[in-house]
């Protein structure tokens, strides 16, 4: 993953290789990334492991850009589970940030959450109201819920 430098390219990898004390400019990303090693993906939505990754990052996390980037590098080597725990944590980190709200809400669509995805959408919305992407996501969500509901009628 890329990263912004902490000083400048040189300094950081002078540093770097001489093992200096360095703590890169995303440590919460590097401190999720360590955590997700410890859980078992089936508790992944559990409170208590919610709680003890929002604990751990809470105070080295600088904006919701830094979860988000990470929530979408998994979500490119399909670890969909560990994206969306990744989005939630940063969702509540950032609750009135609209962009949070869309990610999570792209994550659990993803893994076919789609009554949960529309909330995080509609909060989304809420937020932003002239956010293009939630309201063609809220289209397509809702074809999708009615034709599921036509499909249990017959």
């Amino acid at each position: 993953m890329v990263e912004r430098t902490v000083f400048d390219l040189d300094t950081d990898m002078l540093s770097i290789v001489k093992r200096e004390p360095y703590k890169p400019r995303y440590a919460a990303v590097t401190i999720l990334n360590e955590h997700l090693k410890t859980l078992n993906l089936d508790s992944l939505n559990t409170y208590n492991a919610l709680k003890s990754g929002h604990n751990k990052v809470y105070r080295d996390v600088s904006t919701s850009s830094e979860l988000n980037t990470y929530g979408y590098v998994l979500m490119s080597h399909k670890r969909m589970a560990e994206a969306e725990y990744i989005f939630k944590i940063n969702r509540y980190l950032f609750p009135f940030n609209p962009n949070a709200r869309d990610s999570y809400g792209e994550a659990l669509l993803k893994n076919g959450k789609l009554e949960e995805s529309k909330k995080e959408y509609m909060e989304g919305l809420r937020i932003n109201p002239y956010n293009k992407n939630a309201i063609k996501e809220l289209a397509t969500i809702n074809e999708t819920l009615k034709n599921k509901k036509e499909e249990k009628s017959y």
